[in-house]
């Protein structure tokens, strides 16, 4: 978020520049910086509003240690309808299929449903 601030900051000093120069190249590089500020703000508040999501109590992701997000977020593979994996223990309540392996929306990497949850009910060392 604040590189995109200091960018949109660089933007309006490149664009008093064009209009001062009067340089159509400037200003073209001025609206190409624009677009690219524009777009990082976007997945700037995207992420944010990603991050303030609620998440699932008593699982953790076991390469990130991520706690999965609550809601329909995984998709089936054979139905390709969206479900919570985490509530209905990898079985798809649309069509009744098994899943071995639920990945992690942050890190990517898929584990079993038991290696989510032994992460929570190992003891501490």
């Amino acid at each position: 978020m604040a590189a995109t601030i200091v960018g949109f900051v660089g933007v309006a000093g490149l664009i008093a520049l064009a209009v001062w120069v009067q340089s159509p190249w400037f200003a073209i590089l001025s609206v190409f910086i624009l677009m690219n500020c524009w777009t990082g703000l976007r997945q700037a508040l995207a992420l944010s509003r990603r991050d303030k999501m609620p998440r699932r109590a008593g699982f953790a992701c076991p390469s990130c240690k991520a706690a999965p997000f609550i809601g329909p977020y995984w998709q089936c593979g054979k139905c390709g309808n969206a479900f919570d994996t985490f509530e209905t223990h990898a079985v798809c309540p649309h069509c009744g299929s098994q899943f071995t392996a639920t990945s992690c929306l942050d890190c990517g990497k898929a584990h079993s449903m038991n290696d989510w949850a032994a992460l929570i009910l190992a003891p501490p060392l």
